[in-house]
């Protein structure tokens, strides 16, 4: 004897269709598209970040403090955190 779930029309699982206006799929795909770029830069940011990073150490931290030192870290750790 087989039992079947019998679900309210709104919850049927056999007919599951998303409705939506075209202003909503429109906006569901410039969201993805703007998405995917910033998904691939961040990728290559944090690629590059991490092949500098032994120069980084070797140059930056392991020296004297100097202007250009802080020219450094001025520049390079907030387009870090804004991206």
């Amino acid at each position: 004897m087989s039992r079947s779930l019998v679900l309210d029309p709104p919850f049927d699982l056999c007919c599951c269709q998303l409705v939506m206006s075209n202003e909503e799929v429109q906006a569901v795909t410039s969201l993805l598209w703007n998405n995917y770029p910033s998904s691939i830069v961040l990728t290559l940011i944090s690629y590059e970040y991490l092949l500098q990073f032994e120069k980084e150490v070797t140059y930056v931290w392991q020296k004297r403090w100097s202007l250009m030192s802080w020219l450094y870290l001025t520049v390079s750790f907030p387009l870090l955190t804004h991206s």
